[in-house]
C-alpha cells in the first residue's frame, strides 16, 4: 500500500492519541489505580488545547476512547472533539487485554471485581461486550460510532495470532484496527522503569529503530482482508517512562519521523496520549511541530479513518 495516500499525497503523518489516564505520571511515586477511564483536568484541557492546534493548521487528529471515559456527566471536551470532525476510534471500555485466554489476563479490574466477569462465559466474550459497550456509549454520547479500533497495548505481531480477534472486529463492523507496534531496539537487562541513563540505546541507536519501526509498519491487511494500520517509531510511553528522554530529545525523533516519511513516501503514524504529554509536552509543541515539518515537506496530516476510507475506496 506504500504511496496510495490520501489526496495524492507523496507522504502522510497521522497524529494518533489514545485518551486514557496514566495516574503514575508525571511522578512515579503517583499512585498507580488502574482506572484508565478516569480522565484528570489537566488531560482533558490538554486534549482541548491539540484540538485548536490542529484547527489552526486545519487538519484533524485521530482519537481513541475508552468506554469508560463517557461515564461522566460532562464529556464536552469529547463531543467538542466529535463536532469539530475529529475521528474518535474505539479503545475497549476498561483498557483490556483483546488477547486475553485466561480472566487473569483480562484486566487487573476483573481480578479485583469478580462481577464484572458476570454475563460472560469466557475472557472472549467480556473482550466482545467491552467492544460492545464502547461503540454503544459513543453512538449514545457523540451520535457517531466508531469507525476503527485501537488495541490496548501494541503487540509485536499485530493480530495475527488472533484470529478470533480479527473475526470479532469485522462482525463489529469495524474499517480497521490498530494493533501493531514495535520499535525494533534491544535494551539492557534492568529491574524497573525507566532505563538508567548510562546504559539506555545511543541517538544513532534509537534513530535507526526509528527508520526501521517506519519501514517495517506502513498498513497492510490480514488473510480475512481486515485493514491494519499499525503503530510506528517511538511512541511517548516508551519515550518518557521507559527511556526517560527528555522533550527536545522526543521531538527530535518525530521530526526525523517526519522527514523518514517524507524521504520514502510512507505513513508515519504517530501513538500518543494526552495524560502523558499534559505533563512533558504542555505546550503542545509536538502537534505544532511536527504538523508544521509534514505541510512544508510537501506531506497530508490525516486521520487513520480517512486512511482506511482512502484504502477501501
Amino acid at each position: 500500500m506504500q504511496g496510495d495516500w490520501p489526496d495524492g499525497a507523496k507522504f502522510c503523518v497521522s497524529l494518533t492519541y489514545d485518551i486514557e489516564q496514566c495516574t503514575n505520571f508525571p511522578y512515579w511515586t503517583c499512585v498507580w489505580d488502574h482506572e484508565k477511564g478516569a480522565i484528570d483536568a489537566e488531560s482533558r484541557r490538554h486534549v482541548s488545547d491539540l484540538a485548536a492546534c490542529a484547527q489552526a493548521a486545519g487538519v484533524l487528529f485521530q482519537w481513541f476512547a475508552l468506554g469508560q471515559s463517557f461515564t461522566p456527566a460532562d464529556v464536552s471536551y469529547l463531543q467538542d472533539l466529535s463536532l469539530a470532525g475529529h475521528p474518535i476510534g474505539n479503545h475497549t471500555y476498561r483498557h483490556v487485554n483483546v488477547k486475553a485466554r485466561e480472566w487473569e489476563q483480562v484486566q487487573i479490574t476483573y481480578n479485583l471485581d469478580p462481577s464484572l466477569r458476570d454475563g460472560s462465559a469466557t475472557p472472549l466474550d467480556a473482550i466482545r461486550n467491552e467492544i460492545q459497550q464502547t461503540s454503544a456509549v459513543m453512538e449514545q454520547r457523540l451520535g457517531v460510532r466508531p469507525a476503527g479500533f485501537r488495541t490496548p497495548g501494541g503487540f509485536t505481531n499485530g493480530l495475527d495470532d488472533a484470529p478470533q480477534i480479527q473475526e470479532l472486529l469485522q462482525k463489529e463492523g469495524f474499517a480497521y484496527v490498530s494493533s501493531h507496534y514495535n520499535l525494533p531496539i534491544s535494551l539492557p537487562r534492568h529491574q524497573g522503569y525507566p532505563i538508567a541513563t548510562e546504559t539506555r540505546p545511543s541517538r544513532e541507536q534509537l534513530q535507526d529503530a526509528m527508520r526501521a519501526s517506519i519501514r517495517s509498519l506502513q498498513p497492510y491487511r490480514y488473510s480475512n482482508g481486515l485493514l491494519e494500520i499499525p503503530m510506528m517509531g517511538i511512541s511517548d510511553i516508551w519515550a518518557f517512562r521507559v527511556l526517560d528522554l527528555d522533550r527536545a530529545e522526543w521531538l527530535s525523533l518525530m521530526e526525523l519521523g517526519v522527514d523518514i516519511a517524507a524521504e520514502e513516501g510512507l505513513l508515519f503514524s504517530i501513538l500518543m496520549h494526552p495524560s502523558v504529554l499534559a505533563s512533558r509536552d504542555p505546550h503542545a509543541a509536538t502537534a505544532r511541530r511536527v504538523v508544521e515539518r509534514t505541510l512544508r515537506k510537501g506531506g497530508a496530516v490525516v486521520t487513520n479513518d480517512q486512511i482506511a476510507a482512502h484504502l477501501a475506496g
